[in-house]
């Protein structure tokens, strides 16, 4: 296989990489769509460190939605009949929870940013991994910081025919409330299982990052 044309990412890394933009264009003060990005790249790493806080072991307990909330019927009783085919082809055993499972991870959706924000601050969620797990408290600050950030994401990644603008510092609204709730999801909340250096890359990473909030 050509490595060059092979890209390969997962959900940590995809987290770690939409910190790490956040970062780089909290650096670029001169950048002119520097808001524009900050809005996508903090949107992609709360949502991401979201995931990855109450994933645990079976993700299509907590983060999936249902197939009756994502499918039509007559989708879900294909999806089952294509899996059940699979399983069916390769000789593997099943039961009834099995094929729901798989079903879901490969045909499922995410819940939305907000319900899995709720669930990092159920402890039913939070709580059952591990010991040292901790559960998100979210200030009113925090909330309102995050639900400005997701408008305008949602602003740019659908963008219409308008023209828009950001009047005050967008950094104190917005920017370092949402950056508080991922350091917690990061680093504080003892859910996220790291591998290799990622973790020291994340620490590195609000090292910088609260360097410059101090400036």
């Amino acid at each position: 296989m050509d490595e060059s044309n092979y890209y390969r990412i997962d959900e940590l890394e995809n987290a770690v990489d939409y910190l790490e933009t956040t970062l780089i264009y909290l650096k670029d003060t001169e950048h002119p769509h520097r808001f524009k990005w900050l809005m996508i790249s903090l949107h992609g790493a709360l949502y991401g460190f979201g995931v990855l806080a109450i994933k645990g072991t079976d993700p299509t307990a907590t983060v999936y939605k249902s197939l009756n909330r994502s499918m039509k019927k007559h989708e879900i009783e294909t999806v089952y009949k294509i899996t059940k085919e699979k399983y069916e082809y390769m000789g593997i055993d099943y039961t009834e929870d099995d094929l729901k499972k798989v079903a879901l991870r490969e045909n499922g959706q995410l819940e939305g940013i907000w319900s899995i924000l709720e669930r990092t601050q159920m402890k039913e969620y939070m709580n059952k991994e591990f010991e040292r797990s901790n559960t998100l408290i979210l200030t009113d600050k925090q909330e309102s910081a995050i639900s400005k950030m997701i408008d305008y994401r949602n602003q740019f990644m659908h963008f219409i025919p308008m023209a828009m603008g950001f009047m005050g510092d967008y950094e104190k609204e917005i920017v370092n409330p949402v950056l508080e709730v991922i350091e917690f999801l990061a680093l504080e909340s003892g859910n996220i299982l790291y591998y290799q250096n990622s973790e020291n890359k994340v620490e590195q990473i609000f090292e910088e990052i609260n360097t410059l909030k101090s400036q």
